[in-house]
């Protein structure tokens, strides 16, 4: 039903909240707690960004293999997909700040991860940034024909999903 979908939504949004707020408060993050060194290019670069917060990418995507377990065969796939979206689309946001961007906001993170700015990079955007956001375009608009051609919970399911990753296409 449309109640069922709001419901796992909302359950779904809750779960991402917890596994944010793990990350900002330090508690799951990565080995790797050290500023970039100025001089890491390239793989090393990737390297070490990739140890400041693989714990907490593993944890995810661990939640989205059991979600997608629980759920399996059911009607109602409207949790799963809202993790699952909410997930590729913070990795595709990452790899983004990490490959370069024109702007740049880091002046809300928390004192005790500023570290993690030292491997964001500002710049002109990169060719990853131009596939991502023609990928974000090109699944919002299956989503919204898909809302618009289902009924009922599965419709309000797509719109919801939609909705997300119109504002993901947005954020990016």
């Amino acid at each position: 039903t449309p109640t069922a979908a709001y419901i796992a939504f909302a359950c779904a949004l809750v779960l991402w909240g917890w596994h944010e707020l793990s990350f900002l408060m330090g508690f799951v993050t990565g080995p790797n707690r050290d500023p970039c060194p100025p001089d890491a290019r390239g793989w090393r670069r990737f390297r070490l960004a990739a140890a400041t917060l693989i714990h907490h990418e593993v944890a995810m995507f661990a939640t989205v293999l059991l979600m997608a377990a629980v759920t399996w065969g059911q009607p109602n796939q409207t949790a799963t997909l809202t993790f699952l979206l909410l997930f590729v689309m913070r990795l595709s946001a990452k790899f983004n700040i990490f490959a370069g961007v024109p702007h740049l906001s880091t002046e809300m993170m928390p004192d005790h991860m500023r570290y993690l700015a030292s491997y964001f990079r500002i710049g002109p955007p990169r060719w990853f940034f131009i596939l991502s956001v023609s990928a974000i375009a090109v699944l919002a608009a299956w989503l919204g024909s898909m809302a618009l051609s289902t009924q009922g919970g599965i419709a309000t399911g797509y719109a919801l999903a939609f909705a997300l990753v119109v504002l993901a296409f947005l954020e990016h």
